[in-house]
């Protein structure tokens, strides 16, 4: 049974990609950090980033189909491994770097049971 919370937290992260980012590219997750405080403000789960996509729409007027994620905002998908409890996962969302710095990412993180 996975990991679920659902009573939100600040996360923050640092990728390593390969391509070229911007409207109707995809680039190619090729290492990096995560790390999430839960709301608590006491539990944390980070780690590595072992993989994933970063994808955006065709231009600032249109949205990746069936994501959710709003007209100009990019959709992502990681595998990420969390130190805490010794588990894999993933976290996928949304990235809102249109005029916004630091650029903004919500989404959900979904790890595995602890072993």
């Amino acid at each position: 049974m996975p990991f679920s919370q659902t009573t939100g937290g600040f996360v923050t992260g640092s990728v390593n990609y390969t391509g070229r980012a911007g409207f109707s590219k995809t680039v190619t997750i090729v290492g990096g950090q995560w790390s999430w405080l839960e709301a608590d403000e006491h539990t944390t789960h980070s780690g590595p980033i072992n993989g994933g996509t970063f994808t955006w729409p065709v231009n600032k007027n249109t949205a990746i189909s069936g994501e959710g994620c709003g007209h100009g905002v990019a959709f992502f998908n990681a595998s990420v491994f969390d130190k805490t409890s010794n588990t894999s996962g993933t976290f996928s969302g949304c990235l809102n770097d249109q005029l916004t710095f630091p650029p903004k990412i919500w989404g959900d993180l979904t790890l595995a049971s602890a072993p």
